[in-house]
């Protein structure tokens, strides 16, 4: 073998190698991008999905806080028979159609939620049900009724019922 051909064969070897070498860093470049690609992606899902959840929440406790408030107005109007008190009475029945429409939309993928809602709805209705028994019979004049309705405690055996 000569000198020329040896020194080919080592210039021919150093460019294969490097070739290799780029090739290499270029297939790791790729992992490394596809990776962190599909980490950027399960980050975005994972945060879509606790800012959803997060809705939900905030629904759920401003649906709790509509019914407080409805409940507030209601009592306030029993023992003032002040029709101004019934203004967080009506504030809090409209809120809570809302919400109750906002959490049937943030939950319509999840069966079992919807089930949860379906059975709210029917204590929330109960306990609109017996407020409205409570201020008509104040409005007609029979405060004691309405009092013996609040103090009978179906009021608080549904609210405890929504609570849970």
């Amino acid at each position: 073998m000569s000198l020329d051909s040896s020194s080919d064969l080592v210039a021919r070897q150093s460019k294969h190698r490097r070739r290799v070498i780029a090739a290499s860093s270029a297939i790791v470049t790729i992992v490394i991008g596809l990776v962190t690609m599909v980490t950027i992606v399960r980050l975005r899902a994972s945060r879509a999905l606790a800012n959803h959840t997060l809705e939900v929440l905030r629904r759920t406790e401003a649906l709790s806080s509509h019914l407080s408030d409805a409940e507030t107005g209601e009592r306030g109007y029993l023992i003032t028979n002040d029709t101004n008190y019934l203004e967080p009475y009506h504030a809090g029945r409209s809120g809570i159609d809302t919400d109750t429409t906002a959490l049937r939309d943030l939950t319509r993928d999840n069966p079992e939620q919807q089930r949860r809602l379906d059975a709210l709805g029917v204590i929330v209705r109960r306990k609109f049900d017996q407020m409205e028994r409570t201020v008509a019979l104040q409005r007609a004049g029979q405060a004691a009724a309405a009092v013996d309705m609040v103090r009978s405690d179906s009021g608080k055996a549904s609210m405890d019922s929504i609570r849970r």
